[in-house]
C-alpha cells in the first residue's frame, strides 16, 4: 500500500497582491505601467472616437452636397436627411452615421444658400481639451476645425 505525502500547502489568507509586489520590491514599478497602459488606452478611445465623427462629418457633408448640387433645395436636404443619405447606397447604418464618436447627434444646419455645416459638441470639447494642454486658443462651435492639427 502507498502512502501519500501530504505536501504543506501554503496559506495565502493574509496575502495579497499587493503585499506580493512589495515584498519583491516591484510594487511602485508595476502600478507606474499600469498607469501608463490606463492613459495610452484612454487616449486611443478618445482619438478613435474623434476620427469616427470627422470621417462621418465629411461623408455626410459630402452626400447631401451632392443632393444640393442636383437642385434639391438645401431645406428639403436637411429636413429629409436620413433618406437621402439612405438613397445614397454610401451608408448602411444612417442613426449610427449621424451620430459622433460619443454617441451624441451631429448639429446639421443650413450655411447659406447651398452648403451645409455640420458641428459635434462633443468633438469641440475634445478638441479644446487638446488645444488647452498644448496651451492653444479654444475652439468655439462657429469655428472650422482644422483638420491638420489632430
Amino acid at each position: 500500500m502507498k502512502v501519500r505525502k501530504r505536501h504543506k500547502v501554503a496559506d495565502h489568507s493574509r496575502s495579497s497582491f499587493d503585499s506580493f509586489l512589495e515584498e519583491h520590491g516591484i510594487r511602485e514599478e508595476v502600478e507606474a505601467v499600469a498607469i501608463k497602459r490606463v492613459l495610452a488606452w484612454q487616449l486611443s478611445q478618445a482619438m478613435q472616437k474623434q476620427r469616427k465623427t470627422k470621417q462621418a462629418m465629411a461623408q455626410i457633408h459630402d452626400i447631401l452636397l451632392l443632393e444640393i448640387a442636383k437642385g434639391v433645395p438645401t431645406k428639403d436636404v436637411l429636413e429629409k436627411k436620413e433618406k437621402y443619405l439612405q438613397n445614397s447606397g454610401l451608408v448602411k447604418n444612417v442613426n449610427d452615421l449621424l451620430k459622433d464618436g460619443w454617441g451624441k447627434e451631429l448639429d446639421i444646419k443650413a450655411k447659406g444658400l447651398s452648403d451645409i455645416s455640420i458641428h459635434s459638441t462633443s468633438l469641440t470639447n475634445y478638441e479644446n481639451k487638446k488645444r488647452k494642454a498644448l496651451g492653444k486658443e479654444e475652439i468655439t462651435e462657429n469655428d472650422e476645425v482644422d483638420e491638420t492639427e489632430s
